[in-house]
């Protein structure tokens, strides 16, 4: 009976490792763990949405913040499992990343200059991927010059 339960288990433990530790290798190399990714996006929708209830839209660069650390965990959650993901996380690791692309592609002074590749269509969470570690390149720059972040 145990035998049976081993493969899940074993995945069991890879998962809970990913969700409170730094990965150390792959797209997402050096982010924050997934379960501190996870509360910084709640954080993120929370301020949003305390902008809207008080008829703002609150700062484009917060929205595009939400937006690109909402896709990438999404992705994120999507990579602990084999290809392909199962669909259930595929699909919004899609949609989130595809909403991410148009936000960029829309915004008039897009952090992202290259957001208009065409290569970007056809693979939106490459895209999210790298995003993400362009952003996380500015903010380790920003720590080592010692300057808080707006």
């Amino acid at each position: 009976m145990l035998g049976d339960r081993l493969p899940a288990l074993a995945q069991w433990e890879v998962t809970r490792t990913m969700w409170h530790h730094r990965p150390a290798h792959g797209p997402y190399r050096d982010a924050r763990p997934l379960a501190d990714q996870s509360e910084h996006v709640d954080l993120l929708a929370a301020a949003l949405l305390h902008h809207r209830q008080s008829g703002s839209t609150g700062p484009a660069r917060q929205e595009r913040t939400y937006r690109l650390h909402r896709a990438a965990l999404d992705d994120r959650v999507a990579l602990l499992w084999p290809d392909p993901a199962p669909g259930e996380l595929a699909v919004p690791a899609d949609q989130s990343a595809r909403h991410l692309l148009e936000w960029d592609r829309t915004q008039p002074d897009a952090p992202q200059g290259d957001c208009q590749h065409a290569r970007w269509y056809d693979h939106p969470r490459e895209y999210v991927r790298h995003a993400y570690r362009q952003d996380m390149a500015v903010d380790a720059e920003v720590r080592s010059s010692g300057h808080a972040a707006d």
